[in-house]
């Protein structure tokens, strides 16, 4: 299977269209991220790895120029981060949320909400 050809036959035109996503630069999410710029949607990248994040956006840029991509460091362990993350785009027009971060069996502390990873 072809899968661009596939992806051209089957997909609709994002122009305008807005997509907030965890998960954006690991695994399934860095595809679909490439997907989502392919059919011209504007990017908000939600992550807690600034480095990779940034890396990952220059990346981006490099094949897709014009592409809209911005990032938002957000530590979905952390409600102070996640209420950080939300302020920056509480305004915004979000017309897509994608869920994409994964959890990994880490070691936990008990922190103000509960348990949290370390």
């Amino acid at each position: 299977m072809d899968i661009d050809q596939w992806l051209k036959d089957n997909t609709t035109d994002l122009q305008g269209q807005v997509v907030a996503m965890t998960g954006a630069t690991g695994g399934l999410g860095r595809h679909v991220v490439r997907d989502l710029l392919q059919c011209n949607a504007k990017i908000i990248m939600l992550e807690r790895n600034v480095q990779k994040m940034t890396a990952f956006r220059e990346e981006l840029l490099k094949d897709f120029p014009s592409a809209e991509i911005d990032c938002v460091e957000i530590d979905l362990n952390q409600i102070k981060s996640i209420n950080t993350a939300v302020a920056q785009i509480i305004d915004r027009r979000i017309d897509f949320l994608i869920l994409s971060a994964g959890v990994y069996r880490i070691p936990v502390v008990k922190g103000e909400l509960g348990y949290n990873n370390i």
